[in-house]
């Protein structure tokens, strides 16, 4: 009997079973719901609320960084305090923070559209900044510069031997990569780390900054020098003089060649690797000059550290 009573819930398990697949292969196909499109928040003088905007600035007076208080205004309203902190990043860049204030809390200060303009110690900054507020969003990054206009070149290059390492540097006598206008030194490395072989960026100084230097369309050239003033290589490759803004579409990317007075062409890193026209025998001399210029940045760097 119980033989019996198993064997039939056996058979009506397995007719479930099939009934089973029988209806979820006849069921009709699942139709993909439409979305419903989101109502996009409107934002009103109203809607801004009482707290002031903020903005992260990177600032650059007379072609160099500067942290110097920064002064938001709306025409002649002053909409933020003078000033706001100053942090360093990790590669010791200092930016600042700016709060721009909104009509709601200072009367003539932004709204929806309003043109913000910057002024640091009574220069008005080249740029300026239409104020915009989104949804959750509080904060933004922006660039300004104070003064002449200059010229950003950065990218790649490889040496067969260390180089001093310049982060923010702004000392022109510190400067071993070299922008030149006309034959004229034109400008300072402002950063030259040792990533990729070594990466750089130069600013080129403006005719209005200095005498005879950049110009729209001006070409750059470059040299790379000791700590004596005595060049150790110049750039097969020319830049192009444009006026930077603040944005990467106005900094011009150059990987450089290498050339030494000896004629020994040192490939750019920037595509991984020394240019393919390199022959053995410049290689046999590239190690030669590495040892050369290892003793010679040595002296320099002794010299430095312990001017006499």
């Amino acid at each position: 009997m119980r033989r019996a009573i198993l064997a039939g819930m056996a058979v009506l398990l397995m007719a479930m079973s099939l009934a089973g697949g029988t209806v979820a292969h006849a069921r009709a196909p699942t139709r993909t719901a439409t979305p419903t499109p989101m109502a996009t928040p409107t934002i009103t003088p109203a809607s801004l609320g009482s707290g002031p905007f903020e903005l992260i600035v990177w600032l650059w007076v007379d072609g160099r960084r500067s942290s110097e208080p920064i002064v938001p205004k709306v025409g002649d309203v002053v909409c933020g305090e003078e000033g706001g902190p100053v942090s360093v990043t990790e590669s010791g860049d200092e930016q600042q923070l700016v709060y721009v204030e909104t009509a709601s809390k200072v009367p003539g200060c932004a709204t929806e559209g309003s043109t913000i303009t910057f002024f640091v110690d009574g220069r008005q900054a080249n740029q300026t900044w239409r104020y915009h507020r989104e949804p959750n969003v509080w904060v933004r990054f922006l660039v300004l510069t104070v003064g002449p206009s200059f010229a950003r070149v950065g990218g790649y290059f490889s040496w067969p031997d260390q180089l001093p390492i310049l982060n923010g540097s702004e000392d022109d006598s510190k400067s071993v990569l070299i922008p030149y206008i006309d034959g004229r030194a034109c400008g300072y490395d402002w950063v030259l780390a040792p990533e990729g072989g070594h990466r750089y960026v130069v600013v080129v100084y403006s005719s209005e900054q200095r005498a005879g230097c950049g110009y729209e369309g001006a070409p750059i050239t470059f040299r790379l020098v000791d700590g004596q003033g005595n060049v150790l290589a110049t750039a097969e490759e020319k830049g192009v003089w444009h006026a930077w803004d603040g944005t990467d579409a106005t900094a011009e990317q150059l990987n450089l060649t290498l050339v030494t007075p000896r004629g020994i062409r040192i490939g750019s890193m920037g595509t991984g690797g020394s240019d393919a026209r390199s022959t053995p025998s410049d290689a046999v001399l590239g190690l030669a000059l590495a040892g050369v210029a290892a003793l010679a940045t040595g002296v320099v760097l002794r010299g430095r550290a312990n001017p006499s």
